[in-house]
């Protein structure tokens, strides 16, 4: 009869996994963010412009 025991690396592969994907999400977050950004500004400068 063996136990089932956990991984020792469990802790630390759950800590690695969630820093993955708070990274990956900050990625993702920053590239929409920069996208609507110049969306913003070139309709701010299409304005000016036809002034």
């Amino acid at each position: 009869f063996e136990e089932k025991t956990l991984l020792p690396e469990t802790k630390e592969n759950v800590v690695c996994a969630l820093g993955l994907f708070v990274g990956l999400v900050g990625i993702v977050v920053g590239i929409i963010l920069i996208m609507k950004a110049i969306k913003k500004r070139n309709v701010v400068e299409r304005r000016q412009g036809a002034l």
